[in-house]
């Protein structure tokens, strides 16, 4: 648990700031009087729990502010390199673009470096006409008014913060004034490739769900199809999320598993390189790293002979992440995946469903938890509530688990094989028009979820707390840590009020106390006492 205190309190830190140092300052201070073990231990674990949150506060503070370029009212062309891999809806292409210079005056053509250009360093994110189409790494010019992010609209205008990008361009010229290169680039052109077999194979939406399923690359859905997974809690399954890195690391175990090899160096390595080489190919987003490292920790605990815990590579992951890049902290779906991941692992009881009933059981009570430990994200954020998530994400998650590996298959079957990628990927479309059957029934014409309103700060905390405190009951972990501290907690009241009146409980009057072994090896009984 050492691991997961120190984790949680370097992410306390970076999220609440000075807020959270003062109250880790205080548990820390009830646990070294009132804890388990020697009081030396607890005041050391205490300090370095301290230091913890002191860390993510200072590490959330070095990260400066997005704001939006001095010079967006006064740009109307300007030159850079795509810093991300574009998408395409069939109509605009969207990526963002590292500026290098704005210029000031119209009278220039594209690729002239004389009069009105003037040096700049700016993150912007645009949406271009899809000819030409451009790749990671191209230098481009291009011709559009920019936006600064201060005038987005606040949902939008967060997301663009998360990213760390200034503003917007509407490019109605682009041009490519050079070709990017690197491994970067090569591994983007592969997903593009993949994303073009499958969409030719598949067209439509079924073909844009696969993609979705497979990449994360959802911009050619269309608007009724995206608003009926948002109305039904669905919109998770076309973002790369840690179900999808599970898959695939389930995929290679059971294809291990089969030939012999899964315990062996060389298949645990290759298991390590496909998630993070699949983790590159999306984009390397929050949910996608805080999976592959996830993975990555499994891997090497079965390595070393250990059982992994969940908890703990969960947590330690998302503060290695938190470290590394603080402004993920501020996306969506960072908190999102973390939540959802952190309540299952923290309320799952390591089981496996052996019977039908057991599974749909386990299923329900998965799909409840994910969704009640999100809603005080959720609620914020959109101002719903969503109906019929639980029944929606218990139906459809079968058909994803078929899908994914599916559609991976034609994807990849058909930059070698068009014919037999394409028999594939017209099994997974088959698949994908069940999904949206299921989706779009339990949508009930948009009126799948509930707007309740944006609840006030307070509200907010309120809500936080008590799915905290549910979560914590649900957990069988939870309910006997709560115990010790409740019993600690008493024993602590009635040894004041002794000493207050000069009374000795009569369960006090025995012999010397001594703790004891097991689940309850912080309870303090005396030596002599009967067992209850």
């Amino acid at each position: 648990m050492t691991g997961v205190a120190l984790g949680l309190a370097f992410l306390g830190g970076a999220a609440g700031g000075i807020g959270a140092v003062a109250f880790v300052a205080i548990a820390v201070l009830v646990r070294a009087r009132w804890g388990p073990g020697r009081f030396a231990d607890r005041v050391r674990v205490g300090a370095v729990m301290v230091v913890a949150v002191g860390l993510g506060t200072w590490r959330q503070a070095a990260v400066d502010p997005v704001v939006g370029p001095a010079w967006a009212d006064l740009a109307d062309a300007v030159t850079g390199t795509v810093a991300s891999v574009p998408t395409d809806d069939g109509r605009w292409q969207r990526f963002d673009l590292a500026v290098t210079r704005f210029r000031t005056s119209e009278s220039e053509e594209p690729g002239e470096t004389e009069n009105g250009w003037v040096a700049a360093r700016a993150l912007l994110r645009v949406t271009a006409p899809t000819s030409p189409r451009v790749g990671l790494g191209d230098a481009l010019w291009m011709r559009g008014s920019v936006r600064p992010v201060e005038d987005q609209a606040p949902g939008y205008r967060e997301f663009l913060r998360s990213r760390g990008i200034g503003g917007t361009v509407f490019a109605s010229v682009v041009a490519i004034e050079a070709t990017g290169r690197g491994w970067r680039r090569a591994i983007a052109e592969g997903g593009s490739r993949f994303t073009r077999t499958l969409t030719r194979a598949v067209p439509g939406d079924r073909g844009a769900l696969l993609t979705g399923l497979v990449t994360g690359d959802d911009a050619s859905l269309s608007d009724p199809r995206r608003d009926a997974f948002r109305a039904t809690g669905t919109s998770h399954v076309t973002a790369v999320s840690g179900s999808n890195v599970g898959l695939l690391v389930g995929v290679l175990a059971v294809t291990g598993g089969s030939l012999g090899w899964r315990r062996r160096l060389p298949w645990q390595l290759l298991t390590v390189s496909a998630v993070w080489g699949y983790a590159l190919l999306v984009g390397l987003g929050p949910p996608a790293v805080r999976a592959a490292l996830f993975a990555t920790g499994v891997v090497i605990a079965g390595r070393l002979g250990r059982r992994p815990d969940a908890l703990t590579l969960l947590v330690l992951g998302a503060a290695a992440m938190a470290a590394i890049r603080p402004a993920d902290l501020d996306t969506l779906s960072f908190r999102l995946s973390t939540v959802a991941a952190l309540s299952l692992a923290v309320v799952a009881d390591g089981r496996r469903p052996r019977t039908l009933g057991a599974w749909v059981v386990g299923g329900l009570a998965a799909a409840a938890l994910a969704q009640m430990a999100t809603l005080p994200i959720l609620v914020p954020a959109f101002g719903t509530v969503v109906l019929t998530g639980i029944p929606a994400n218990l139906l459809i998650g079968p058909l994803v688990a078929v899908a994914f590996p599916l559609a991976a298959a034609a994807g990849l079957l058909g930059l070698v094989v068009p014919a037999v990628g394409d028999a594939a990927a017209v099994v997974a479309g088959q698949v994908a028009g069940t999904v949206f059957a299921v989706v779009d029934t339990l949508a009930m014409g948009g009126r799948g979820d509930l707007a309740v309103g944006r609840p006030s700060d307070a509200a907010s905390a309120v809500g936080a707390v008590s799915v905290l405190a549910s979560l914590t009951l649900a957990s069988r972990d939870g309910r006997r840590w709560s115990r010790r501290v409740a019993k600690r907690l008493g024993v602590a009241a009635g040894t004041g009020v002794a000493r207050a009146t000069g009374e000795v409980p009569l369960a006090a009057s025995a012999a010397e106390p001594v703790a004891l072994t097991g689940p309850d090896a912080d309870a303090i009984v005396p030596r002599n006492a009967p067992i209850v």
